[in-house]
Parts: C-alpha cells; structure tokens; sequence
C-alpha cells in the first residue's frame, strides 16, 4: 500500500483550532477523519481501537501539547499497562453537530 503524508502548521485563534479538533473528534466516532488544505486533502479511516498519546508542558509563558492517534487494521483488543481498576481522566464531549471535514 502506497503510504500518504499530509501536512498542516499554522497560527490559529484558539477558538478555530477547538473546531480543528471537534471535527477531528466527530471523524473518529464515524469512522473516517478527512483533513484538507487548499492545495492537499487525506481521508483516514481509523479502526476500532486506537492508541491515544498525549505530552503537554508549560512554563515561563508558554505552553505546548502533542497529541498522536494511531491505529492497525483490525486491531479489536486493548493493551495497556494502566491496571483495569484505574479510570482514564475524563474528556469533556464535544457538539455531534460539528464537521467531519477539517480545513
């Protein structure tokens, strides 16, 4: 399989990266993440378990956070380290009303 790479970097409002990231959210859940730019467009279709990873720092006035989501083809088993009795933290839900479609 021929492998695709798309690319995007920009400053954004806050608020305009959130929708980013709602319509990132509302992919996932139907199960095909388009991303666009005015040159370049690249659907993915993820399965049904994805691995989620997270890095986030912040001092003297700055901030970052990196966020990965990948997926295997049919990958349908969890495994973690994290003991079955621990909860993962709590993400709050975002509006089904918003795009699929991120440009």
């Amino acid at each position: 399989m021929e492998k695709y790479k798309f690319s995007r970097e920009e400053e954004l409002l806050k608020e305009d990266a959130a929708k980013i990231f709602e319509g990132i959210a509302v992919g996932l859940r139907s199960g095909c993440i388009t991303i666009s730019s005015k040159d370049n467009a690249l659907s993915l279709i993820p399965w049904g378990v994805v691995d989620l990873s997270m890095q986030a720092s912040q001092g003297k006035g700055k901030g970052k956070l990196k966020i990965a989501i990948k997926w295997e083809p049919g990958k349908t088993s969890f495994t973690t380290d994290v003991p079955a009795t621990e909860e993962p933290a709590a993400i709050p839900a975002v509006e089904e009303s918003a795009s699929s479609e991120i440009s």
